[in-house]
């Protein structure tokens, strides 16, 4: 076991929080913990960070951001994950997440069961600060409606893993490229600055910098490829390879690069 998962964390006294966590870091010094605060974002975290008892608390309102995204607020949300990444710290951590078994799931609800607007989302969670959570069967398309359980209502945000999604699946496939982007790049995607490149009515631009790292993500919602040009730093680079892409390579011309981000279902996403 690496780390706890801590449900409703309010349900329990503060200070037993606290010498839950000496106990455990006594044992384990770097053993973390992240709880469910409901209602958690960036600016709201109860008072259980920074104070020894969670180091990193559930967004629940990273679900909406990842919505106003995919539906064409590029540049409010933009503006709205800078924010988020200056309030994570190394003691303030969050863990964004798009569904769970508690809400209602965010493809079927959010994005009224497109597929590829969920890749776009999903990539949004996977580059930015903070610790991705993935509900489980999400990257295999597997979303229903929250239900009142106590009332006899049938959830269908619960059921059993479906294994015959797991084979073909455009949406796992992704999934699949993201997330190990994510892990070979994690110091820069967990730890780095957000600034902000490009944005339009369908594409984001944006760097992720860390420790002389910088890594360009361009997300694209639209369901056609989009080019697009920005300035380059020649001090920065003046080549880019997409990781995403079968490792494209772009040269940059007068201190000025194109790019090419594929539509939303061929996951509308680089990162270079």
């Amino acid at each position: 076991v690496d780390y706890f998962r801590i449900d409703t964390v309010k349900q329990v006294e503060p200070d037993t929080w606290k010498e839950f966590k000496t106990k455990l870091t006594e044992i384990k010094p770097d053993f973390k913990m992240i709880g469910e605060y409901y209602g958690a974002s960036a600016g709201n975290d109860g008072g259980y960070l920074g104070n020894g008892m969670m180091d990193s608390l559930l967004d629940f309102e990273f679900k909406s951001i990842a919505e106003k995204f995919v539906k064409g607020d590029i540049s409010g949300v933009e503006a709205r994950l800078t924010d988020r990444n200056t309030a994570i710290t190394a003691n303030e951590q969050l863990g964004q997440f798009l569904s769970s078994h508690d809400e209602d799931g965010f493809l079927a609800t959010r994005v009224g069961g497109d597929e590829a607007l969920q890749k776009v989302a999903a990539s949004l969670q996977m580059t930015a600060k903070g610790q991705p959570v993935i509900y489980y069967g999400e990257e295999i398309g597997m979303s229903g409606k929250h239900a009142d359980l106590s009332a006899g209502r049938y959830n269908e945000n619960r059921k059993s893993f479906d294994w015959s999604k797991t084979t073909d699946s455009d949406l796992l496939t992704h999934y699949q490229k993201i997330t190990n982007i994510r892990k070979d790049y994690a110091s820069t995607f967990a730890r780095g600055d957000r600034q902000t490149i490009y944005t339009d009515d369908s594409v984001s631009v944006f760097t992720r910098n860390y420790d002389g790292q910088t890594i360009f993500v361009g997300l694209n919602i639209s369901d056609q490829e989009q080019k697009v040009t920005f300035d380059l730093d020649p001090a920065i680079a003046d080549s880019l390879k997409d990781i995403y892409n079968d490792d494209l390579m772009y040269n940059a011309e007068n201190g000025q690069i194109e790019i090419t981000i594929p539509a939303n279902t061929d996951g509308g996403t680089s990162v270079l």
